[in-house]
């Protein structure tokens, strides 16, 4: 009996380890409702010469991460706002293509929790 309430217990365990490792992954939350960070909003996609900026406003507790194309693109600036919501702008170096679809994922101060991605917006 001891023998299989140990197994069970693994089994809990390995269950509770493997959500969290999920949950962690870059592309934000696991589902909406494990989120505890809102998701930030990309406004404008800015493109000139050889330079993209990207805008968008967020929650002033969180670091708001770039993605270009399901890929780690750096990590916003953050200004805080005078309420609960500040505004990020981040710099892409390069032209790229023009199709790259851009979204960003927040997370708070301590890095623990990601929201879900935020809206995607393409290069203009």
């Amino acid at each position: 009996m001891k023998k299989l309430f140990l197994v069970f217990l693994l089994l809990i365990a390995f269950t509770i380890t493997a959500k969290i490792a999920l949950a962690d992954q870059d592309n934000g939350c696991m589902k909406l409702r494990y989120c505890t960070v809102p998701a930030p909003t990309v406004l404008k996609v800015i493109t000139s010469d050889n330079k993209t900026i990207v805008a968008g406003v967020s929650w002033n507790e969180t670091l708001v991460d770039i993605y270009v194309d399901d890929k780690y693109a750096g990590r916003a600036q953050m200004q805080v706002g005078s309420g609960d919501t500040g505004y990020f702008d981040f710099e892409l170096i390069g032209s790229g293509a023009k199709d790259s679809e851009i979204y960003a994922i927040a997370r708070n101060l301590n890095e623990r929790d990601r929201s879900i991605k935020s809206n995607i917006l393409n290069k203009e």
